[in-house]
């Protein structure tokens, strides 16, 4: 579980610290494990924590601290994927489906499109780059850059010219 750099110990030697003063010797994107539990919100936990370029990413657990980051790491790109299947994208949760056979198939055809639009953006990327944040990091998905351009692709399909790149931006599913 990720905690708040504020967040304070409760632990007998260290009551009241905050916990971002554990890590406050970091480099940058280096990351360490407390070797000895502490007590945040009346739990026992290890506590992780890596220095990033804004904060601090500090990470709770009760087993297997060294894997943490790595857990997190998976657990934040599934978070990312569900939002663009709600609302970043797809609206998924708007179709108010109850049937589960129903739901499975939405399912398969958003986990497709997805996919889809996500390597159009790649392919796009590697036609006209995107720019890169200050802080380093894309200012736009792949997936962004792929399912708007696909959007406006269907929303112009009647020319002729549209519909021959949609055609052939067609080809990327047989590669999934």
């Amino acid at each position: 579980m990720r905690i708040k750099s504020n967040t304070c110990i409760d632990s007998h030697k260290t009551k009241g610290k905050r916990v971002d003063k554990l890590f406050r010797s970091l480099k940058l994107y280096k990351s360490i494990v407390i070797p000895k539990k502490v007590i945040i919100y009346k739990q026992t936990v290890y506590l992780t924590g890596m220095r990033t370029k804004d904060d601090y990413l500090i990470l709770a657990s009760n087993e297997r601290p060294f894997e943490a980051i790595e857990d997190y790491k998976k657990r934040w790109t599934i978070e990312k994927l569900f939002g663009h299947f709600k609302t970043k994208g797809f609206n998924f949760e708007s179709t108010h489906l109850t049937d589960a056979e129903k739901i499975k198939k939405l399912i398969a055809i958003v986990t497709i499109a997805f996919i889809w639009s996500f390597l159009v953006g790649v392919w796009m990327s590697n036609q006209t780059p995107i720019k890169l944040k200050n802080h380093g990091r894309l200012s736009i998905s792949y997936f962004r850059f792929g399912f708007d351009y696909l959007v406006h692709l269907i929303e112009n399909i009647q020319l002729d010219f549209k519909l021959k790149e949609f055609n052939f931006l067609l080809n990327f599913l047989s590669c999934t």
